[in-house]
């Protein structure tokens, strides 16, 4: 310290980043846990086992913003240290619960995904009022929030100069010095940035007297020209948009399409940011236009908002709710929450609004209320109410559908089943199939059990998508491609994309050399062994039928590995392809691949006899 004392400047940052790591330690030590986790991540790449680390960054990155509301309310309060290790420990344990109840496999559970971005959604709006919770305390709230917003912005600057200082310099030893720097080192250097330099940077601003806060009445003038100038003109725009729009429905008396629903949400978004950001100039004298736009602003927002809920209630009765549409509804009751309270109360309270998000992020997450277990139960009644439609469920118990199911409606319970099986896995069927069904469907699942479900429930799968390629186009990519099966091969190769219409060079097999092309014209695959036009021998598969039974069955998306594996065999070789991913045009006279990659397995079938 003697030698940064020299230098005041750098002797106040040591200190500061002192009392940021004095005062929120818990929350550097969460920055640092994610930081390791995301670069053990990197040097694992896909030879991942397990998503351990995967499961530790989540929960990292809940931590940041967690303890440091815990640490500023703590403060406010003035609470005991004793009282301080009660709250942080219990969030700990809460932590150590949370990371055990996440599957194995994180990264393919899309509802813990979601689950874990609305806890740190719901967390982060937590530090934006846990410090001011009572009365007297809105101007304390504006400015610790002021100075939120802009220690973000400041931190955010810093870290992406620094971040291309040091990358430049890598660069630098790499071509000048030949330092041999590998690419994921400049992932793993912006991982350590923002990880533990942003988030330290960030804490240091935060402010230590927060009861000071309720007396200050500075007010930066940029945010007033950027809030006048930038965003207050655009919420005028979207305004003019969203009633040129909602008037257009009165006349043509069409119901408003789902896209509306965006534009309404961030116009909200966009105008209850610059009513906060303008909220302590509202009362000063020469400011009487900022009160008449707080005070019309929410009263214009009532016809959009009765818009908005004809949106997405639409969609709701026509397809149930899903994940999506419970956001879309959740944030359309917030925000009808927000507007009355705003109408009725003329000297509403600001701390309303992200005490509202955070209630929402928090309670969509668990619950009989939450997003998860209303899609589940809402698209498993729709389920039931085909099923009973079409006489194939009787008193609860399925039975043989007495008449033919029209194609609509297997295509609607496809949908369905779908979606159930993707999202909530086998489990969501237990009421109408057996446990020992239920647990073999759960193993099919490994390869992808959607249209095993759809026959034990007594109808064959429809795609979704069935009539897309109408439009010239099919796509098909394969599920678990990481697991080729050799079984009964003698060479594994893989195949890339220059092989179409045009011979390309795979490898060698049994010592000489495999080619392979796709002829644009005939989606015929050819594989040829030899390189001597003379002595060569190949074999050949017309893509044309199964391709087609292909886009009959499952119309195009993601597919089982084994419906995109085919077989055949000419002379002394067999050959097995396996395609991972597989897209073209569909035409008058057949299909025509554009994008064929994936594997090659070749045996040689006189090893056979």
């Amino acid at each position: 310290m003697d030698f940064l004392e020299r230098f005041p400047s750098y002797d106040l940052v040591a200190k500061s980043a002192i009392r940021a790591a004095a005062r929120f330690p818990m929350t550097l030590v969460s920055a640092f846990v994610g930081c390791v986790a995301t670069i053990v991540l990197i040097e694992q790449g896909n030879n991942a086992t397990g998503d351990t680390f995967v499961k530790l960054m989540i929960v990292a990155s809940m931590g940041l913003p967690l303890f440091t509301a815990l640490t500023t309310f703590a403060e406010k309060q003035r609470l005991r240290l004793a009282s301080r290790f009660l709250i942080e420990g219990l969030a700990v344990v809460l932590l150590t619960v949370y990371y055990f109840s996440m599957p194995e496999f994180m990264r393919d559970d899309e509802v813990h995904l979601i689950r874990a971005v609305l806890l740190n959604i719901g967390f982060h709006f937590l530090v934006a009022f846990a410090p001011f919770l009572g009365r007297q305390q809105v101007q304390g709230f504006w400015q610790y929030n002021k100075t939120l917003f802009l220690r973000v912005l400041t931190s955010a600057l810093y870290s992406g100069v620094l971040y291309v200082g040091l990358a430049i310099a890598l660069a630098a030893a790499d071509h000048l010095f030949g330092a041999d720097v590998k690419p994921d080192r400049y992932g793993e250097l912006m991982i350590i940035i923002a990880a533990i330099f942003n988030t330290w940077f960030f804490l240091t601003g935060i402010p230590e007297d927060l009861d000071a806060l309720n007396h200050r009445e500075d007010y930066p003038k940029g945010i007033k020209v950027f809030t006048q100038f930038i965003l207050l003109p655009l919420v005028a725009l979207y305004f003019l948009i969203l009633i040129s729009y909602e008037a257009k429905i009165i006349i043509t008396w069409n119901w408003p399409r789902g896209w509306v629903s965006q534009l309404v949400l961030w116009y909200s978004v966009v105008g209850m940011l610059s009513l906060l950001l303008l909220h302590p100039l509202k009362e000063k004298v020469g400011n009487k236009w900022m009160r008449s736009f707080s005070k019309w602003f929410f009263r214009g927002l009532i016809p959009l908002v009765v818009m908005l809920f004809l949106a997405i209630t639409v969609r709701i009765q026509d397809y149930g709710i899903t994940e999506n549409r419970y956001f879309v509804l959740g944030m359309a009751i917030g925000l009808t929450v927000v507007v009355l309270y705003f109408v009725f109360r003329k000297a509403g309270d600001i701390r309303i609004v992200p005490i509202v998000l955070c209630l929402m992020s928090l309670l969509s997450t668990y619950g009989p209320w939450s997003a998860f277990s209303v899609s589940k139960a809402s698209q498993q009644g729709r389920l039931e109410t085909y099923l009973t439609q079409n006489g194939m469920l009787i008193n609860g118990t399925l039975q043989a559908a007495p008449d033919e199911i029209s194609t609509e409606d297997a295509r609607e319970m496809s949908s369905i089943v779908k979606y159930l099986n993707d999202w909530h896995g086998v489990r969501s069927f237990s009421a109408w199939l057996s446990d020992s069904v239920v647990a073999d469907l759960d193993s099919a699942n490994v390869t992808g059990g959607t249209k095993a479900i759809t026959l034990e429930l007594g109808f064959e799968y429809v795609s979704p998508y069935r009539h897309v390629p109408d439009s010239g186009r099919f796509r098909f990519y394969s599920q678990n491609r990481s697991v080729i099966d050799i079984t009964g091969y003698d060479h594994l190769l893989q195949l890339l994309r220059r092989g179409l219409d045009d011979w390309a060079e795979l490898g060698v097999v049994a010592g000489d050399s495999c080619f392979w092309l796709i002829e644009d014209s005939t989606s015929v695959v050819k594989v040829r062994f030899g390189s001597q036009p003379d002595y060569y021998s190949y074999v050949q598969l017309d893509l044309h039928e199964p391709i087609t039974k292909l886009i009959d069955s499952l119309g195009h998306g993601s597919v089982p590995i084994d419906e995109l594996a085919f077989d055949f065999s000419e002379g002394e070789w067999a050959v097995r392809i396996v395609f991972t991913a597989l897209s073209g045009d569909v035409r008058d006279d057949g299909v025509g691949v554009t994008r064929a990659d994936g594997y090659l397995l070749v045996r040689d079938r006189e090893e056979d006899k």
